[in-house]
């Protein structure tokens, strides 16, 4: 994946979101402390065996540009910084070595760096010293702590067998290119379950090769909604979508291997929302990687809460995150950006609030496959997530 990171960077840090003032000045340390720091750093990666060094926060740069002098050339550097405004300050006076991973989103950076094969397993870990005390540390400890705690695991892709997976969705009629939705469904599910946003169901007749069980009611609020949609699906794992997304083949194909061998009760997708074409996606600033939890056993306590941006209540097992295995989101594609704003507002009556969701100026966007890079190969790529999944 080399220069997946620079080129990730390069296109957050290519926009400004708003007025952006100066970052503060941050001391240096004082050169004894620094060479403090070095020795123990140098001291982890030698008893560690490390293949890589992640800092976590760029300081003011001191720090950075002696460990790339004090470093074996054979260890990689990458530094995650959570403020792009402070990445833009300070990239053009550090060492060359150094891999700068900026973005205001955490899970960006464990996405990432989960992409990359980098793990607490194989990396060293040091927040830097340099960083004063207050929010912005107390974030990037936070975040290497998170890092820590993700454990990473393989899954190897297999032919489709026979498994308990329904697939559900709540849908508009009059959502965009509905034939495309319904085409994707591989015809080994159990069946493909739909609850419609109107008094009846609309006479529509879409292609899909699994069975397809439908009712009507019109939308409350999507948690109600969602309800009504699980209610219908008798398989033992539920697997749902919007009508503006869709998996590849190939990853449809890839389910049965994820769900008997990634030893987790759901699991979080990445979306990726396409724009300005198929070929590239939104990143920056939460638009990546967007997890969405949609796969989970199909248990009777599990319901979804919230009358908008719903979640999923009643999960006790352990999660995942599926990396390179990427809901593709064609809202931008499909739809006007007044058919957004209705969205939108849509969402905002559903949340009993005004001007609650706005349709923002355009944000950066890159090129897809720098985020599945192992689409081409065997493996499954997962990050376990800590703790319970609800």
């Amino acid at each position: 994946m080399t220069g997946h990171i620079k080129a990730y960077t390069g296109q957050v840090l290519s926009f400004r979101l708003g007025a952006e003032a100066n970052e503060p000045a941050i001391p240096a340390l004082p050169p004894a402390d620094v060479g403090k720091h070095v020795r123990r750093c140098l001291r982890i990666l030698e008893q560690s065996r490390a293949e890589t060094l992640v800092l976590f926060g760029l300081g003011e740069g001191g720090m950075l540009n002696a460990l790339a002098q004090a470093v074996p050339s054979t260890i990689r550097l990458i530094a995650c910084e959570l403020t792009p405004s402070r990445a833009r300050q300070m990239l053009p006076g550090l060492d060359a070595r150094w891999e700068i991973l900026a973005d205001t989103s955490p899970w960006a950076h464990l996405c990432l760096l989960g992409l990359e094969n980098v793990s607490a397993a194989n990396a060293g870990l040091m927040l830097n010293p340099e960083l004063p005390a207050g929010p912005k540390r107390t974030a990037l400890q936070a975040l290497q702590r998170q890092f820590s705690q993700m454990r990473p695991h393989a899954v190897t892709r297999e032919a489709a067998q026979r498994i308990s997976l329904s697939a559900g969705a709540i849908l508009s009629p009059h959502e965009p290119d509905l034939a495309a939705f319904f085409s994707q469904f591989p015809a080994w599910l159990q069946e493909l379950c739909i609850v419609w946003d109107s008094e009846t169901v609309p006479e529509m007749n879409f292609t899909c090769a699994c069975p397809v069980r439908q009712a009507a009611h019109p939308l409350d609020d999507f948690a109600s909604q969602r309800n009504r949609m699980k209610r219908l699906c008798t398989g033992e794992w539920l697997l749902y979508l919007d009508g503006d997304e869709l998996l590849v083949p190939r990853d449809w194909e890839a389910l049965p291997a994820l769900i008997r061998n990634g030893e987790s009760d759901s699991f979080y997708f990445t979306r990726q929302t396409l724009y300005p074409d198929v070929a590239h996606a939104k990143v920056g600033f939460g638009l990546w990687p967007d997890l969405q939890q949609r796969l989970f056993r199909n248990e009777a306590q599990v319901r979804f809460e919230r009358p908008i941006h719903e979640k999923l209540a009643g999960l006790n097992g352990p999660a995942a995150i599926v990396l390179d295995l990427p809901i593709l989101h064609y809202s931008r594609l499909r739809k006007s950006p007044q058919q957004i704003r209705e969205k939108l507002a849509r969402f905002d009556e559903a949340a009993a609030q005004d001007s609650l969701h706005r349709l923002s100026k355009d944000y950066p966007s890159l090129d897809r496959r720098a985020l599945h890079p192992h689409e081409s190969g065997n493996m499954i790529m997962t990050l376990r997530l800590p703790g319970a999944a609800s």
